[in-house]
């Protein structure tokens, strides 16, 4: 699989701690400088995986799974979306 998350430009890859913890919507490739921006593709699979975490939590809240199964469905929906979706989402020149 590809690290798709990269400077459209130079091709260097945009550290997940960067990516996911930083309150941006515009990057600037340290390299070379080109604005970059995650495609709106990106967003809806982000979105999509907010949206399963909001399902885990309302399956808590209807006593459907324990609040222990809940709280690790999250966790683990969260992790995988940090190690899996920079190289399902793709960028964009900003």
């Amino acid at each position: 699989m590809t690290y798709k998350i990269c400077c459209p430009n130079c091709q260097t890859n945009v550290p997940r701690v960067q990516c996911f913890f930083t309150p941006r919507l515009d990057y600037r490739c340290r390299k070379c400088g080109v604005s970059f921006r995650i495609s709106a593709a990106g967003w809806v699979i982000a979105l999509g995986v907010a949206a399963l975490q909001v399902v885990w939590f309302m399956l808590v809240v209807r006593h459907i799974v324990s609040p222990a199964v809940g709280l690790l469905l999250v966790a683990l929906t969260l992790l995988l979306a940090l190690w899996l979706l920079p190289y399902f989402v793709s960028v964009q020149r900003s």
